[in-house]
């Protein structure tokens, strides 16, 4: 975005920008509220998931599960239901597109982990992981040999950042100045067949026992590989689970979701900084240039007037309950407090009584200059000091 700032060495000066120690990163708040993070290497700023991204993501992909019934319940129902006419024909219902949140990333070097696929790519989004917590990156192989064919697939938490990930690292390196790099990657859309193909993985067992738990090997273009279904050492799909054995997997799939969220929030957002406490002051305003110690020796009755004209502006922003004239005072400060009754209206008050002066005309040929009170107003004038409210 052109408007925010790009030069690292002068975000100090903008008060829209923080930086999250948490996670290394800078975060802005824009004009409208939104929230943006900086992305050093392309120096460019994105924004993070919403509430109503995530609410949205959630209804997608996990919707409630519906009750179970047992076998007896089953057949009963059966029994109760009488033959009935064929209904209307209907119009089968349309189920909405999801929204593709993979990618497909080629000319990878052959050496290549999922660490350092996951460290350049979490850049720009929530990468997803799953049930067993494991990161959905998926580093293809050759069904014969085992090695590497310089390609992934990787499955974001939310559909945006696909859209941000290949604007930002399309046609870019893996590896910058790296002669053995085989040069720009490609990254794009992943086709979306390849939802089916994930999704059967994550509902079956590993076909041998022996077979390390982790992300399973997919051979490019979906070939199959033992398991005939796109996954090296995946099981057969017509072995078939239990309910009960899917309703665990649901849940976990919750859970797991859950702190996925959890992790996207503190990905996303700026560490918790506790709000200031409340300014117990802010009902006081300080007006400094209201006299000169020389017009109070010439004319002391003028204490007076300084108080009712001060009382006066006061009266018109609030319920003004004292004004103190610091009459030993060279600056000539006045102090006009308002009734604490209704703290927000007397802040308030105080707030429209700055404003007021400052932007008004002069008094007795001088331009006055009004602050709210950070502190308790101790200043020097004659008589007892006056009490806190």
């Amino acid at each position: 975005m052109s408007r925010f700032p790009r030069d690292i060495a002068l975000f100090h000066q903008d008060d829209r920008i923080s930086y999250s120690q948490a996670d290394g990163v800078f975060l802005l708040v824009d004009e409208d509220g939104a929230e943006w993070e900086f992305n050093e290497k392309f120096q460019g700023w994105h924004q993070p998931a919403t509430e109503e991204e995530e609410k949205a993501y959630r209804e997608l992909n996990y919707p409630a599960t519906p009750p179970e019934h047992t076998d007896e319940q089953a057949d009963q129902s059966k029994k109760r239901k009488a033959p009935t006419a064929a209904p209307p024909t209907k119009k089968a219902k349309v189920e909405p597109e999801k929204a593709n949140r993979a990618i497909y990333i080629t000319n990878l070097p052959l050496d290549v982990t999922i660490d350092e696929v996951h460290h350049e790519f979490k850049k720009w989004g929530l990468v997803d992981v799953n049930e067993n917590n494991e990161l959905r990156i998926t580093l293809h192989k050759d069904a014969e040999t085992g090695k590497l064919l310089g390609s992934a697939t990787l499955v974001y938490f939310r559909p945006e950042s696909v859209f941000t990930a290949i604007e930002r690292l399309h046609d870019e390196e893996l590896r910058w100045g790296d002669t053995s790099s085989p040069g720009r990657m490609t990254v794009e859309e992943a086709d979306p067949s390849y939802r089916k193909t994930i999704l059967e993985e994550e509902e079956e067992e590993d076909a041998d026992a022996g077979h390390a738990k982790g992300n399973k090997y997919m051979v490019k273009n979906g070939e199959g590989g033992k398991g005939g279904n796109g996954f090296y050492g995946a099981k057969s799909s017509t072995q078939k689970i239990s309910k009960k054995e899917r309703r665990d997997k649901k849940k976990k799939r919750a859970a797991q979701f859950e702190k996925l969220n959890r992790e996207r929030t503190a990905w996303s957002d700026d560490e918790y900084i506790a709000p200031a406490p409340r300014n117990k002051f802010a009902n006081q305003v300080i007006i400094t240039g209201c006299f000169t110690l020389q017009l109070l020796t010439d004319e002391p009755e003028a204490i007076l007037d300084i108080s009712d004209d001060m009382r006066e502006v006061g009266e018109e922003c609030g319920n003004v309950s004292m004004v103190i004239v610091y009459d030993l005072e060279p600056t000539g400060i006045v102090v006009v407090r308002f009734d604490k009754t209704n703290i927000d209206a007397a802040e308030a008050s105080a707030a429209q009584l700055v404003q007021k002066i400052n932007q008004g005309p002069t008094y007795q040929g001088v331009k006055l200059v009004a602050t709210v009170a950070q502190q308790q107003p101790r200043y020097q004038r004659s008589g007892a000091p006056v009490a806190d409210d």
